[in-house]
């Protein structure tokens, strides 16, 4: 079922649709079951909203449901859709290269691992599969089991975090920092 991405994403181009949501996407949330099928979560919008280090860290501003299925939606479909779009806030954060769901410290010994292996493979940001770990942090970890399953579409999982993020710079007798 989950399968059918490439065949809308062709319906949709054969429709003379020049920007596809697939193509304007930023990132996968996941997948999410309605009453009538699959729909895939994408990241249609973000603003980037402060740094952890070098790593910048963005909000997300809105998210687009691309059904995989090819009926037209009923009315319940609808509500559920509609439900789902109120659901949205301005409080959801991640991070292209911070895994934001684990603290500072397991974040630099895993860095300090890395550099002391020598070790210059990029691996997947998240890949945690053992549902009793960390991912209490991650608001979209059931909505990613699907790309966790297979090791080759971790690299395509962003753990999300719902919460609070504030970045500032300050300065200090002429020492400029950020926080």
């Amino acid at each position: 079922e989950r399968h059918g991405l490439q065949e809308k994403d062709a319906e949709l181009r054969k429709l003379d649709c020049t920007e596809t949501p697939s193509a304007m996407a930023s990132g996968i949330v996941g997948f999410v079951r309605f009453l009538q099928g699959w729909y895939l979560l994408l990241i249609m919008a973000h603003k980037k909203c402060g740094k952890i280090g070098h790593h910048e860290v963005v909000c997300l501003e809105d998210i687009h449901l691309l059904p995989l299925f090819w009926d037209f939606p009923l009315s319940d479909e609808k509500k559920f859709r509609q439900w789902f779009n109120h659901m949205k806030s301005k409080d959801f954060y991640y991070s292209y290269s911070y895994d934001l769901s684990r603290t500072v410290q397991a974040n630099m010994a895993d860095a300090l691992r890395a550099r002391q292996a020598k070790a210059h493979v990029r691996h997947p940001l998240y890949t945690e599969t053992n549902p009793v770990k960390h991912h209490r942090f991650v608001w979209n970890y059931y909505l990613m089991t699907p790309l966790l399953q297979r090791e080759e579409w971790q690299r395509w999982c962003l753990p999300i975090i719902h919460g609070f993020f504030h970045h500032t710079k300050c300065s200090s007798f002429s020492w400029a920092f950020e926080i």
